[in-house]
Order: structure tokens, then sequence, then C-alpha cells
């Protein structure tokens, strides 16, 4: 791993002039970010990164979607540090250091050993590890700034959003009920004669728990199955009432009646609510202008363009610089 002057000197070179993967140093350039520059050969060593270690095919299917996977990850890491950089984002070596000692702690279980031994085996460089940690601290600090200037949410606003969504906050009336159903109206009419005569029970003492178990689960509105429980008088045998191809027979033998929660109840719960759609918001206007102007700071040569291009013409939905976030 770096140590702190090495690291040092990474940032430096992220922070003033964004230097590339490998740019510009072996072959023609393959892609520009700002004054960044990613190389033809840094690209293919990207691809081996990817590949796991392994020689692929420069003319097959997998090697163009991994050469594509290569530009979009490091376009995505030039945006993140470039974007820290302009925004004056402090990401020292030290910080940078900590990160990566957390990630060899979960990563590689087996230490530094381990760590070199899959960097050798990939093709992966101690350098590449820096600047990926860079992005993802780049990434953090830029979330932490944007939700840091969204405003509080006042108990005032809490209170008008209660307001104005009261019923939303009403615990409907629930029902409990036992029930029997059977294939002809003629059976269910002996059956209800029966229950009322005190002859038997609608149910019988061990089909009650699973009995009730359905019909208190409250099937979706405007079920018939629900319609006949809420038209059921209490402690008496309703129906019966035709629902699909049986006869169905409710007794009611529980009403816990309807409920309106408190804003003392649910205020931290609309609190939380109302400010997790201003961070949304905020984060989501950032990132609009965030792809403007960085895209147009990205200069890809044919064959390398990806949707974070600036010559790219397709569908840009995919586009998701904040996607560590």
């Amino acid at each position: 791993m770096l140590g702190p002057r090495g690291i040092g000197k990474l940032l430096l070179v992220a922070g003033l002039a964004l230097a590339g993967c490998g740019g510009g140093g072996g072959g023609s350039v393959a892609v520009h970010v700002g004054q960044a520059a990613l190389s033809r050969q840094a690209v293919d060593r990207l691809v081996r990164v990817l590949s796991g270690g392994r020689t692929v095919d420069p003319s097959s299917t997998s090697a163009g979607a991994l050469r594509k996977q290569a530009v979009e990850q490091w376009i995505s890491e030039q945006w993140l540090i470039g974007e820290a950089a302009r925004r004056r984002i402090a990401i020292t070596p030290a910080a940078v250091s900590e990160h990566l000692n957390q990630k060899q702690s979960v990563e590689f279980p087996g230490g530094a050993a381990e760590e070199r031994e899959f960097l050798h085996a990939t093709g992966r460089t101690m350098a590449q590890q820096e600047r990926q940690a860079m992005s993802e601290l780049a990434s953090q600090k830029l979330r932490r700034q944007i939700l840091a200037d969204v405003p509080v949410v006042t108990p005032g606003e809490v209170a008008d959003y209660y307001t104005r969504h009261k019923e939303s906050y009403l615990i409907p009336e629930k029902r409990v009920a036992y029930f029997n159903n059977t294939k002809d109206m003629a059976t269910a009419l002996r059956l209800k004669h029966e229950v009322e005569a005190g002859k038997r029970s609608l149910v019988s003492p061990s089909q009650r728990e699973v009995h009730e178990l359905f019909a208190s689960a409250r099937v979706p509105p405007g079920n018939a199955y629900e319609k006949a429980i809420d038209s059921s008088k209490p402690h008496t045998v309703a129906g019966p009432y035709p629902i699909g191809n049986d006869f169905w027979l409710y007794e009611v033998v529980k009403i816990t009646p309807p409920r309106q929660r408190t804003l003392g109840e649910v205020s931290d719960a609309i609190r939380r609510q109302l400010l997790r759609k201003r961070e949304d918001a905020a984060l989501a206007r950032f990132a609009n202008l965030w792809v403007a102007e960085w895209l147009a700071k990205t200069d890809c040569s044919p064959g390398y363009v990806v949707p974070r291009c600036e010559q790219y013409r397709g569908s840009r939905a995919g586009v998701k610089p904040l996607d560590s976030f």
C-alpha cells in the first residue's frame, strides 16, 4: 500500500489535473475528462482487471462489454474526484489510507498478503486502489455537503401535513369473525338454524383459531368476503352470503372501533418522511446539474463512447453519477 507521501502525490495529481489511469503514457487517448486522460492501453489493462486477470480476445463481445464497463468506471471516478476538488472538499492522505485499511479488513481477511495476491492475479495496481478509495470518499463527502444545506422540517410543517392528510392516519374498525361455508343454500340454512337453536356452534373449538385468523386478516377493500363481514351484526349468525361457489355464514365476535392516531404518535414519522423527500429532491437537483456539467467535459474516442460521454447519442436514463451515494 502507498505510504502517506505516495498518496499525497496521487491526491495532488487528482485534485489539480485529474490525471488518468495510465493516461497518455501508452498510446493514443481513449477518453478525456477535463485535463485527465485515459489511454487505450490503460483501458486494456482495466479490462484485464475486470476479467479477473484473464486474457480476453479484443474482438469478442465480452471484451467490448468489459471495455465499456472499464471506461464507465474510470469516468465515474473522475467525475466524483473532480467535483470534490472543484468544491474544495478535502480528501486527505490519512483519510484515503484509513478507508483502504477498513476495506482491506472486510475484503481481504488474510490482510496485506491476501491483497497483494489479489493485485498480482488481476493486474490491478495500488494506484487504482487508491483512486477508487478517493472516489468513494468524494462521494460520501459530496453527499454530506449537499444534505447539509437541506432545511430542517419544522413542527409547524409537520402539523400542517398531518392536518391535510389526517384521514390517512385513521386506524379503521377491525372485525374478528368466525365463518363456515357450504356448497348449497339448503345446507347453509340448516346449519344456521341449528346454531341459532343452540344445537351446535358455527365452528368447533379446534377450528376457531384458523377461522378467526382468516376472518381477521381483512381481505382487500371491496372484496365480497370483507363486505359480508362488515355488514354482519355482532354476535349473530349472518348469511348465508353467496360468494363464489359457496354459501358463507359469519358470526362477528369482536369489534375494535376505529381510532384516529394523534399528531404526537405520528409526528416523528412525518418529519422523517418530509425530510427524506427534501433530501431526495436536493440530490436530484444536484445530479441533474452535475451530469450536464461533466458530460460537457467528457470527450471519448470512437469505440470508447459510453453514456457518460459527450458524444453519446442514446438515452442517458441510466447515467447516475451518485451511484455510490
